[in-house]
């Protein structure tokens, strides 16, 4: 995949436990297509989601989970301590944030205990329902040759559960500005966990930044400029800590620890 060089980022997550410093540089495929991959199934990966609705354990209820641009639903759904699943008659919807303008053209999910059904409008390696494909992990792919498909519902047969381990979204942002490159706005995030420990909650903290630096939260996923998670230890700074940020492709972001940051 070719990608250009679009510019350098002035966006600095700076995480001083010890000091640190990162210049970001964002990537962007040339022709617009980007991904997402959303890994409830692993510790690292689940730590990345923002889980808005957790649904509920045994037979399922209204669940939210997202990550960058990619919003996940289920009617059925349930999702807590690495494990992702949806119950019998429920199903899953893929889309995108509010005010992202993209469609969808391909779909891969890792699963276990497959009880999909599989959607109209899509091709698939499958001719049939994989509802034959029990205690073991599958992976699916559907495609579309449809330039305007801005979400991918699949349903769960109407017996038995299935558990979702790996979900990659591939799309293509409408930038929707008749420019010849999309552009994407951002402010420095400077950040001192030694000095605001009180953002260390074990839990997801979205974080604003105001046009004079001032850092803030709000309650919105939407509206943050970061989201970070992590849990206070002792005199040292932050353990086990994430940060991520809303972008249109890639970014890398460097923090520094105790004894090691990158």
């Amino acid at each position: 995949m070719k990608y250009k060089l679009l510019r350098f980022s002035l966006l600095s997550m700076l995480v001083m436990l010890f000091g640190g410093f990162s210049l970001a540089a964002i990537l962007e495929d040339s022709n617009n297509e980007q991904t997402e991959t959303l890994t409830p199934s692993t510790t690292s990966g689940y730590a990345e989601l923002t889980v808005t609705k957790e649904g509920t354990s045994g037979s399922g209820s209204e669940m939210v989970i997202s990550k960058g641009n990619i919003v996940v639903t289920s009617d059925k759904g349930y999702i807590k301590d690495h494990e992702m699943t949806v119950y019998a008659g429920g199903s899953m919807t893929i889309g995108f944030k509010s005010g992202v303008k993209a469609y969808i053209t391909k779909v891969e999910m890792t699963v276990k205990n497959y009880h999909f059904v599989k959607p109209q409008g899509w091709k698939s390696v499958y001719t049939n329902d994989v509802t034959d494909k029990i205690n073991s992990d599958e992976t699916e792919t559907f495609t579309t040759d449809a330039t305007d498909i801005s979400s991918f519902t699949v349903s769960n047969a109407s017996q038995g559960k299935t558990t979702v381990k790996v979900i990659k979204v591939y799309y293509v942002v409408d930038t929707d500005s008749g420019g010849d490159e999309p552009t994407t706005s951002f402010r420095d995030i400077k950040l001192n966990l030694m000095e605001h420990s009180e953002l260390l909650t074990e839990s997801p903290v979205f974080i604003t930044v105001a046009e004079d630096g001032t850092i803030g939260t709000t309650e919105s996923a939407d509206e943050a400029a970061a989201t970070i998670k992590g849990k206070v230890h002792g005199s040292y700074g932050s353990s086990n800590f994430t940060a991520s940020v809303p972008v249109q492709g890639c970014v890398k972001i460097t923090y520094a620890t105790h004894d090691y940051g990158n």
